[in-house]
């Protein structure tokens, strides 16, 4: 019995002071990766709080090993009191137990005292981490270090014009893969992700964790020609990178938003931009991106010309009529149509979402938004070939211009998605024309999962695209082949909706 306390006493103390040695490793590897953006003074403040943690396992460890000799001394009287008469084993053993009790006592009081101390460096450790200006979990700049850097960033712009860009990337499905794996393997998400995104980005870019599971970045001295290639490269990165945790693969994707500065922009819209089309680019189905070209909100892929990069070529030395030579040879297939489908493009059906929704706010007008997407296009490219997925293309294609009527305006929305802008029209007769554009496409060996929103009285577009996305992805994760709606409160079935 005395052998097995003395073994468990001795095996605690070992374990504290691994533990220790451990958190002093970690913090201290966290320190080295994080010099460069603290300060000489804020380093010393870290290190001597490790000293201080390190000197309490110290202490505490020896306190612990009197406590073990003590024990043992207990033992050796007691052993040598069984040699007495019963009289001195009897006193022998209540001295004993009131010995170790009272040793007990001390220890007890001695561990309270350090963990409480331990909970107090802990705190002092991580507001010296928010002081620095980093976050804890990915050793990348926080929100309030970015906030600063962009208001320095945005002053600075306005002094001596410069492109300047921001790009906000939000992680797909991240609550699924912390319900799903643990928050452990989140986390572990969230650093990885942080790395694969410093690894694509240049030197001079400033990454930060902008809270949850998004990053922000500031692109300085980058137009919108060159923060959509960077874009592109992270959403890439990302989605090719190997995350695996205890030799399980895990699906990691993200939804970017790009915006550059423009005039009268302050941090607040320059963020609301982007961040709007963040959301486009979720309801487009993610692991993709969307840009604020100053005019409207369009795909990374999207051919067009934007505002900044006319500009651009006129200061190239091309002149406006070169730069207008250039935007005429953009024919209409590729800057207006879509050349596969031969419906209009992306970026004409973010124009024409945009106008129709500010006539409806304007002369109090209905209007309904569906979208359409093809199912499972990704595995008939694999399985039948890129002809195969283009022939489904084309042939849903026709049915949504089919499913026009006058008034309406059909368009290719994003790789195989389509949409369909329905004018003076209800939200459960919009559902009727989703329904029968789905039956149709079912009945020719094609099923089509729909979302539907209505245009709503104050809406701006990126929102009605926002909900009839809210609506396809509802549809989508519910098992594909069916119509979802957007109502404005929440996504729901169809058959709830009544005309």
């Amino acid at each position: 019995m005395l052998s097995t306390s003395t073994i468990l006493s001795l095996l605690g103390i070992s374990a504290m002071q691994v533990v220790a040695g451990l958190s002093v490793g970690y913090w201290l590897r966290s320190r080295r990766m994080a010099v460069s953006k603290t300060s000489d003074a804020l380093t010393r403040r870290l290190t001597d709080a490790l000293g201080r943690i390190q000197t309490l396992a110290d202490d505490f460890g020896a306190e612990a090993i009197d406590h073990v000799e003590q024990v043992k001394a207990v033992a050796r009287t007691l052993n040598d009191a069984a040699e007495a008469d019963i009289g001195q084993l009897h006193q022998a053993l209540l001295e004993g137990m009131s010995q170790i009790v009272t040793a007990n006592s001390r220890l007890q009081t001695q561990l309270s005292d350090v963990e409480s101390k331990l909970e107090e460096q802990s705190l002092e450790l991580e507001t010296q981490m928010i002081e620095a200006r980093l976050d804890m979990l990915t050793t990348v700049p926080n929100r309030r270090a970015f906030d600063e850097e962009l208001s320095r960033r945005l002053a600075e712009w306005r002094r001596r014009p410069s492109p300047l860009s921001i790009m906000l990337i939000d992680l797909d499905h991240f609550r699924k893969i912390n319900d799903r794996r643990g928050r452990a393997v989140g986390d572990a998400v969230l650093r990885d992700t942080a790395r694969v995104l410093q690894a694509v980005l240049r030197e001079m870019d400033f990454l930060a964790r902008f809270g949850g599971e998004e990053f922000a970045v500031i692109l300085p001295s980058t137009s919108l020609r060159d923060a959509r290639r960077a874009a592109q490269r992270a959403i890439e990165a990302v989605a090719k990178h190997g995350f695996e945790y205890d030799h399980e693969p895990v699906t990691v994707t993200v939804s970017l938003g790009l915006a550059e500065a423009a005039p009268g922009d302050d941090v607040e819209t320059l963020l609301r931009r982007a961040d709007d089309a963040v959301y486009l680019s979720k309801a487009a189905g993610r692991n993709c991106g969307h840009f604020h070209s100053g005019e409207d909100f369009l795909s990374l892929d999207s051919p067009r010309l934007t505002v900044h990069e006319s500009h651009e070529a006129e200061q190239a030395g091309r002149g406006p009529l070169a730069a207008a030579e250039g935007r005429v040879r953009h024919d209409a297939a590729s800057e207006h149509v879509d050349g596969l489908t031969q419906l209009p493009s992306p970026g004409a059906f973010s124009q024409e979402l945009r106008r129709r929704v500010q006539r409806c706010r304007a002369e109090n007008r209905k209007a309904a938004l569906v979208l359409v997407d093809v199912d499972r296009l990704e595995e008939t490219n694999e399985h039948g070939g890129r002809a195969a997925g283009d022939a489904l293309l084309r042939r849903t294609a026709d049915a949504v211009r089919g499913a026009c009527g006058e008034a309406d305006f059909a368009a290719r929305y994003h790789k195989g998605q389509f949409a369909l802008v329905l004018d003076e029209t209800s939200l459960a007769t919009a559902v009727g024309t989703a329904e029968r554009l789905r039956g149709e496409l079912s009945a020719a060996g094609c099923t089509v999962s729909c979302g539907v929103a209505e245009v709503r009285q104050g809406d701006r577009s990126v929102a009605v695209a926002m909900r009839a996305g809210t609506a396809l992805a509802a549809a989508k994760s519910s098992g594909r082949d069916c119509t979802f709606v957007h109502d404005g409160q929440a996504a729901e079935p169809a058959d709830q909706i009544t005309a």
